[in-house]
């Protein structure tokens, strides 16, 4: 069965979520109609995803959620398909304000076929974080940048600095750490994630250049796909790299609550 390329995303998305089982005070529960990953200790992630309803359960569904959120058993943002959901589901939501607040686009690139060239730009390098002090920089730029508000698991990622499935990447301009990525390869498909450029380095390819470098890295690894959730702002930037455009993922928040 062929799969498509939208699922390659959500694949390696729900699988790099499934890794956090057994971390801390991580959770993540399944049900039929959706899963969830949550932490009391850390604000990142911390979602309810994979959602599926029909017409005839919907109803139900947004129920049992606004109920779950509101008694804070389950986090307060919903990763939701629009294409597993009827088109009635943010209109019924809303209801409940529960509002959309942010969507990303899911792009993807067949490895077997794309032939792309790394320029080497000049006082500029990616190299692969293997030691404590790469891998502190990789995470101070992706606390400062991405997630300058919330808090991530600082040790489930430096335990996977040797787990072959992980890649963190360092681009560096002038010997001064500017750039990050990290790459999660799960059944050949490389999804990459920690895309975060410091503020003062930006609109200078610096970006652009770590993002092939993974590529790269992936298609010479094995690497069938490449696929990844992009921002609003970073999209155009995916598409002249050569990403195409497969689905989006909606982003709901219950308004004022928090987990």
């Amino acid at each position: 069965m062929t799969v498509k390329p939208n699922l390659y995303l959500e694949n390696n998305l729900y699988s790099f979520y499934d890794d956090f089982v057994g971390f801390e005070d991580f959770t993540i529960k399944k049900s039929e109609q959706y899963t969830f990953i949550a932490s009391r200790k850390y604000q990142w992630p911390g979602y309810v995803y994979n959602l599926e309803a029909n017409p005839d359960n919907c109803d139900q569904l947004i129920e049992e959620l606004e109920k779950k959120i509101l008694s804070k058993e389950i986090p307060p943002f919903l990763i939701v398909d629009p294409t597993k959901v009827p088109a009635t589901f943010e209109e019924n939501v809303n209801q409940l304000d529960i509002k959309k607040i942010d969507f990303w686009p899911i792009i993807f690139m067949d490895l077997k076929t794309e032939n792309l060239q790394f320029s080497n730009m000049s006082d500029y390098v990616v190299l692969k974080a293997n030691n404590e002090k790469q891998f502190q920089e990789w995470y101070d730029i992706v606390i400062a940048v991405l997630f300058p508000k919330k808090s991530i698991p600082y040790g489930f990622f430096h335990n996977r600095m040797n787990d072959n499935r992980y890649s963190f990447y360092v681009g560096y301009f002038k010997n001064l750490p500017v750039t990050t990525a990290m790459v999660f390869t799960d059944n050949n498909v490389a999804g990459f994630y920690m895309i975060a450029t410091k503020n003062d380095f930006r609109k200078r390819g610096f970006g652009t250049g770590i993002i092939i470098r993974t590529i790269l890295d992936a298609k010479e690894s094995g690497s069938s796909y490449m696929t990844a959730q992009s921002s609003r702002m970073a999209f155009p930037v995916y598409q002249q790299i050569g990403f195409q455009h497969v689905n989006t993922l909606d982003v709901y928040w219950m308004l004022g609550n928090d987990y």
